[in-house]
């Protein structure tokens, strides 16, 4: 039974006006993001204050549970602002969706601070071997964003048995989700990129820590313990991901636009007035607005399909992740032209912001999950064959 907790829940419309409310600091913090290639304490302390952390804790605990359509909006809010500090956001939050396989009471326990941080990776790093009451856990785990001011990492595992390793459904090795401490890891100082530096999505390395069986659950086919259709799909904590691709294409648009107000071409013709400008304009709007409707509609078909008690289906599956891809690969687009027709003013890391959203979403769309083969993938389900074992 869920622990009650009497917290009111937060509206999506506070939740928009906090997001606001931490805007000047995000954006003064920024500029120092890539040297310290991590968050700022002011900044994580604003996305903690504004609920992104916890915007899919459940009601039960006192938290908002909001939809994944808020929770992409909200992430795309965030990315406007700041690439790094939106990624940091929508991985931030998946506490609430890590929980779901574990005993209520003990979630409750691990999160007596709906506000605290996640750090979940999904690529298995570590080895997990089984004993008695638990797992022996040692590995190193690449990506682990947010990792200076997680609280918590579940961290993907192999699990080795007397017999080699375990295999769980279609001839797959089982994935088991082993969820540590931050003070049961250890963050190596790895994270040394062309984007997207504020994440800290350095390595984090434990050796033989031992994890209870309480805090570990199979990825592939373990039950969801949490009722409710935003715990009902085991994928859904990567369905926001599209809005971090988007709010740093609608930021970049958005500073662009404000530049063309005071600058002139070399013939001192007002840069707005040029048409080869304006058409530029109108295309990257189209391109950021196409990918945000896409994978808006596209995660409503699902969730309308969860609120009336059924599972996805391949095709409603299939289409969902083409629009993830869809809009890492339009927003860059977006961006790559924005940062065109700024000329010369994108090129300076202190006066524009461009440079950085160029080299973060470049960054980004490198994530396995909107690579592309998902429209390999996708389009097998699509043509009537059956999808790929990992899909």
């Amino acid at each position: 039974m869920s622990t009650s907790v009497q917290v009111p829940s937060q509206s999506p419309e506070a939740l928009f006006a906090a997001i606001s409310s931490a805007e000047p600091v995000l954006r003064a913090e920024a500029v120092g993001f890539d040297d310290a290639r991590q968050l700022s304490d002011a900044a994580v302390a604003a996305l903690r204050q504004s609920g992104v952390f916890r915007f899919a804790m459940p009601k039960a605990w006192g938290g908002p549970e909001h939809d994944p359509v808020t929770q992409l909006r909200a992430v795309e809010a965030v990315s406007r602002i700041d690439g790094a500090a939106g990624w940091c956001a929508m991985i931030g939050s998946d506490g609430a969706y890590v929980t779901a396989f574990l005993e209520d009471s003990l979630g409750r326990e691990m999160y007596a601070d709906l506000d605290a941080s996640t750090v979940f990776v999904i690529g298995p790093g570590g080895r997990a071997v089984p004993g008695e009451g638990g797992y022996s856990v040692t590995g190193q785990w690449a990506f682990a964003s947010g990792s200076p001011h997680a609280e918590w990492f579940a961290l993907a595992c192999l699990v080795l048995g007397e017999s080699g390793m375990r295999m769980a459904q279609a001839g797959l090795p089982e994935l088991r989700v082993c969820v540590l401490h931050r003070s049961e890891v250890e963050v190596l100082d790895t994270w040394y990129t062309t984007g997207v530096r504020g994440s800290g999505s350095n390595d984090v390395a434990a050796t033989s820590v031992f994890v209870p069986d309480k805090r570990t659950f199979s990825f592939n086919n373990g039950p969801i313990l949490r009722e409710g259709p935003l715990y009902a799909w085991r994928m859904m904590f990567i369905t926001n991901m599209s809005g971090v691709a988007i709010g740093i294409a609608q930021g970049a648009f958005d500073e662009v636009v404000a530049l063309a107000q005071t600058r002139t071409t070399a013939l001192r013709t007002p840069l707005r007035e040029e048409p080869w400008f304006s058409a530029s304009l109108g295309e990257a709007a189209a391109l950021i607005g196409s990918a945000r409707a896409f994978a808006e509609s596209e995660l409503s078909a699902v969730w309308n399909g969860l609120l009336e008690g059924s599972r996805p289906s391949g095709e409603m599956r299939a289409r969902q992740r083409v629009s993830m891809t869809h809009a890492y690969d339009s927003c860059t687009r977006a961006v790559d032209l924005l940062y065109r027709v700024a000329g010369s003013s994108a090129l300076y890391t202190r006066r524009s912001g461009l440079d950085r959203r160029l080299r973060d979403i470049h960054t980004i769309s490198q994530h396995v999950a909107v690579g592309l083969k998902t429209y390999a993938s996708a389009g097998r389900i699509l043509a009537g064959l059956e999808p790929d074992p990992l899909f």
